[in-house]
């Protein structure tokens, strides 16, 4: 006698297939669209921060140059895209950019020596270019071993 006042109504939980099929064009299209720009800052993040090891290489080396009172150099492998600082027959730093950052390099020159005054020695300048996709920044480094970015 009175079960319709009992009774619940059944409340649709969920979305339609049109719903779901319009979230899911737009989440796309937004990815399709911010993609191309998160490639370009991941490059451009690699490229500074591989540029910024380069850099920081080649003062550690001018560094241990001087206060060691020694030659040392900082020779880069192109094809591997690593850069080393040496002194005398000793290894004393390696620094895999190309593994780290996926980035590649290339040098006017094989390698940079530093004598013990911490001044370049050589005759030449020495440009080091660090690029990933559409991206890459200049290192140079002058006959008397000063560094410029």
């Amino acid at each position: 006698m009175f079960r319709h006042l009992y009774r619940t109504h059944a409340v649709k939980n969920g979305f339609t297939l049109t719903q779901v099929t319009v979230a899911i064009a737009l989440v796309s299209l937004m990815a399709g669209v911010t993609m191309p720009r998160f490639s370009r800052f991941r490059d451009r993040l690699s490229v500074h921060s591989a540029t910024m090891d380069v850099v920081s290489a080649l003062s550690r080396a001018r560094a241990i140059a001087f206060e060691r009172s020694v030659r040392a150099a900082v020779t880069f492998d192109v094809p591997s895209a690593t850069l080393a600082i040496h002194s005398y027959g000793d290894t004393l730093d390696v620094r895999p950019l190309g593994a780290l950052y996926g980035v590649s390099i290339r040098a006017s020159r094989d390698s940079v020596t530093y004598a013990r005054n911490a001044m370049g020695f050589g005759a030449s300048n020495t440009r080091v270019i660090v690029a990933r996709g559409a991206i890459a920044e200049t290192v140079t480094v002058s006959r008397l071993g000063r560094v410029k970015r």
